[in-house]
């Protein structure tokens, strides 16, 4: 990349800034935005009277019209609610709860969360010219949510009273509300929320007169939640793939749900997770008093631009001596890891770094590496930068055993290059006799492979770190705005399969300086020993993983590519500077006057090769 495009980037990125700036919204906006707040008493700003919107129960009935006579009306109420048929007509009110990082809405309508605004974090989405339009970022905002708890209950038609279709009534205390749907006789159900430091809730559930209502033969009550996941990433693709069903059973790690499936769950369940790529809504239980198992259902929306998925869930809570009175925990927020650690029961687990070996990697060497790193230069990009220079020092060592391995091969190049005359017509003694000669000289020819294997769990580990890793998200470096999502050098005039509509400049630079990396060593390296379509191949992977990283995390291919430029230079200076290739051939003639003894893999190496030959040898003779 010349002077001239290095300029350009440039100016791009800063008129991009600029642009960013100049539209984001004033304190004075946001200020204006957020106003409605809630205080330690009752005003007029803590509870706000809201349009009705209409729910419809989990298998209930038609929606039926009610007749204007009061005493019909009254006993249709009656067969439907039972004793919470004066709950059931009401108003509806909004109600909100704040601290620094989130304001929370509520409906005291099944006394549920309609909206949780995440104040720290937003969209970045692209319109149809391709400009980053900044958005407001909301959980639990979807419309078509829901949250509800189906009562068992005798008394009404359809077996159970659904707790979306009461009216609760709000009380607000400090960052505590409160909501209360009244029954008859005493009962009523009541639903506290407390909102402290963070994204935590403490979530209290409690029925009273219980004994009145619920049969001997159940005694569960259910909760529903349907969670309608939105787009939130600039990559939709990347997203859906890990956008997930999350839930731990009791004294068993997290696991989760793949899209389009379901799960009957017959054992106590700690919690469940509904996961975007980077944010989760978790619903966690009494520790103790588990959720009696359930059943879990996980559905993608194929070809929506704003929808990603919808989680169906179904848990069973206990109701414990006629008593239901629960304290459980609700997160909605970032998945940050050591913020879902502090919860001690592996809510962590939620965040998809990676299964075994790899996994444990991410999580406890290369993330607190990273926040070592970025927190000491201030930019995760230069982090990357950092941690690959790391990772080639480390390596170093192995790096010049490598390439005087490599030279060595390469100084043999005329010797092998007489028995390829000598052998044309044979491909298998020429095989064994090269063995043979590099037996002789004391050549490994694998010696060069231990760097790539050693590099090679890194690799994969950073495969699903930074997609995972929330610290990457809309973190700008060079022309890329966001590590966790793809960069852009150029959008394409159509869409292209496996490619998309983009080119990625990271991407196109790792495979070039792949090639130039490849050619290079494949000079000092004899390619006669295997197959020759592999000689060939070595140029091709690169150009084919184009279409494969081209829309992948560009903190990858931002470290794949750094990686390459450090490993020419690397074997540059190690070629030019530290090996002298008279003191290799020297070598090389002392190694051959030392007396040899076959043993190890090479004898039994040679002596299979000796056998295959034998073999062929015979099998002429008998044509």
């Amino acid at each position: 990349m010349d002077r001239s495009n290095i300029i350009g980037f440039a100016l791009i990125f800063a008129i991009t800034l600029g642009y960013f700036y100049m539209n984001s919204p004033s304190k004075e906006e946001m200020a204006k935005e957020n106003s409605v707040l809630v205080d330690s008493t009752n005003t007029p700003q803590d509870v706000k009277e809201i349009e009705d919107a209409p729910t419809q129960a989990i298998s209930s009935s038609p929606v039926q019209q009610l007749p204007q006579d009061s005493a019909a009306r009254s006993g249709l109420l009656q067969a439907k609610y039972g004793v919470f048929a004066n709950a059931s007509q009401g108003r509806n009110q909004s109600v909100k709860l704040e601290n620094e990082e989130v304001i929370i809405e509520f409906s005291s309508k099944g006394g549920r969360i309609t909206s949780v605004f995440l104040k720290k974090y937003h969209k970045l989405l692209e319109d149809s010219a391709h400009n980053h339009i900044s958005h407001p970022l909301y959980l639990l905002h979807h419309p078509k949510n829901k949250w509800e708890y189906l009562i068992p209950y005798k008394g009404a038609a359809a077996g159970f009273i659904n707790t979306a279709d009461l009216y609760f009534i709000p009380s607000v205390k400090g960052n505590t509300v409160t909501f209360t749907a009244r029954g008859d006789n005493g009962v009523s159900f009541v639903q506290t929320y407390a909102l402290g430091k963070g994204y935590d809730l403490d979530y209290n559930l409690q029925l009273n007169g219980s004994d009145q209502i619920l049969p001997p033969d159940d005694q569960n009550i259910q909760f529903h939640w349907e969670n309608y996941l939105e787009r939130i990433e600039q990559n939709i693709k990347v997203e859906q793939r890990y956008t997930t069903l999350y839930y731990k059973l009791k004294e068993d790690d997290p696991t989760y749900l793949s899209l389009d499936d379901d799960e009957e769950i017959s054992q106590p369940l700690e919690w469940v997770s509904s996961n975007n790529q980077f944010f989760n809504t978790s619903f966690l239980s009494d520790p103790n008093l588990f959720f009696k198992g359930g059943q879990l259902h996980s559905e993608a929306f194929k070809d929506n631009p704003e929808l990603l998925a919808i989680h169906r869930i179904n848990l069973k809570i206990p109701v414990q001596n006629n008593t239901l009175n629960t304290s459980m925990k609700i997160y909605s927020g970032p998945n940050v890891f050591n913020t879902l650690r502090a919860y001690d029961r592996g809510l962590e687990g939620v965040i998809p770094f990676g299964w075994g070996i790899f996994g444990t990697v991410n999580r406890w060497i290369i993330r607190p590496l990273f926040d070592f790193l970025a927190s000491w230069i201030g930019s995760f990009g230069w982090a990357i930068v950092l941690l690959t220079l790391m990772v080639k020092l480390a390596l170093s060592p192995l790096n010049y055993k490598m390439i005087h391995s490599q030279s060595k091969m390469s100084a043999l190049k005329p010797v092998v290059a007489k028995l390829k005359e000598k052998y044309k017509d044979d491909a298998q003694t020429l095989q064994m006799e090269t063995m043979k000669i590099y037996r002789e000289y004391g050549v490994n020819p694998l010696g060069g492979c231990m760097p790539m294997v050693l590099q090679l769990p890194i690799w994969i580990a950073l495969y699903r770190f930074f997609p995972a890793s929330i610290d990457f998200r809309q973190q700008p470096f060079l022309w890329a705005h966001d590590l966790s999502s793809y960069d852009v050098m150029t959008y394409l005039p159509v869409h292209v399969p496996f490619l998309g509509d983009h080119i990625s400049l990271f991407t196109v630079l790792w495979v070039i300086t792949t090639l130039i990396y490849t050619y290079y060593n494949s000079k000092m390296m004899d390619m006669s020993m295997g197959n020759p379509s592999m000689k060939y191949m070595q140029y091709i992977m690169p150009v084919m993983f184009l279409g494969f990283f081209n829309n992948y995390a560009s903190g990858l291919t931002a470290y794949l590519f750094i990686s390459n430029l450090f490993n020419i230079g690397q074997t540059l200076f190690i070629k030019n500077v530290l090996i002298d290739q008279e003191k290799i051939k020297e070598q090389l003639r002392r190694n051959k006057e030392k007396p040899k003894k076959k043993k190890g893999f090479a004898a039994k190496f040679e002596q299979a090769m000796k056998e295959q030959q034998r073999q062929a040898e015979a099998r002429k003779k008998k044509k």
